[in-house]
């Protein structure tokens, strides 16, 4: 009697714990930029990569969809808004752990050199979660 007890604890305890799921939070990590000088403005090169994002399997392909604008903020505050923006709406065979989002971008001499910031707005479509991750940069 005492085994058929511990059996079927031992299950349901093993099927509690295999129900649940771990809500996931969309993080952005790594984030890199760099301005490189070419005659009378910057280009601005910049990446980050995305994590978190939700992933739904149709018939063995997993679905993700991640939109993402960037700003640039000057030296002087002044904000840029929508350098660039776009959304990564991809399949792949293989369940993703992260993706990655590059920028360029060529900014005019004539806001000066100086300490800058690229923010990046990050939006997962599928669960509503967004993040902002951000990288200042020097342009000389």
């Amino acid at each position: 009697m005492k085994k058929t007890q511990y059996l079927f604890l031992f299950f349901a305890l093993l099927f509690a714990a295999c129900d649940k799921t771990e809500e996931v939070k969309l993080e952005a990590f790594s984030a890199e930029a760099f301005a490189y000088d070419i005659e009378t403005s910057w280009e601005i090169n910049s990446s980050i990569r995305v994590k978190g994002f939700a992933q739904s399997e149709e018939g063995g392909v997993f679905k993700h969809s991640v939109n993402y604008e960037a700003s640039i903020i000057t030296p002087s505050g002044e904000s840029i808004p929508g350098i660039a923006s776009g959304t990564l709406n991809e399949s792949s065979k293989e369940k993703l752990q992260d993706l990655g989002i590059e920028v360029q971008y060529e900014l005019d001499k004539s806001r000066g050199p100086g300490k800058y910031k690229i923010v990046y707005a990050i939006k997962d479509d599928r669960t509503g979660q967004t993040v902002k991750g951000e990288k200042e940069f020097e342009a000389l």
